[in-house]
């Protein structure tokens, strides 16, 4: 499974699709200072990131890669707050 949890960390690995938006959302929802470790993602749907910054998820690990972790934190930086 591409997003994994534990009690306080969110994985999301390899590639995260849209199917795991809503997971994600109840997830975050219940446990809002859980940390997102996207170390190993390397695809994101773009509702997975908007799922991330509606629940403005501050504690974020970026993912491995220099292009996905620039897009990541663009398009979370670019999220209203």
């Amino acid at each position: 499974m591409p997003i994994r949890y534990d009690e306080s960390t969110i994985y999301c690995e390899a590639e995260c699709m849209v199917e795991e938006a809503l997971t994600l959302l109840d997830f975050l929802n219940s446990h809002r200072s859980a940390r997102i470790d996207m170390t190993d993602c390397v695809y994101v749907h773009t509702a997975i990131l908007q799922v991330l910054a509606a629940a403005a998820a501050k504690n974020l690990k970026l993912p491995a890669s220099p292009a996905m972790a620039s897009w990541v934190s663009a398009v979370l930086a670019a999220a209203p707050a």
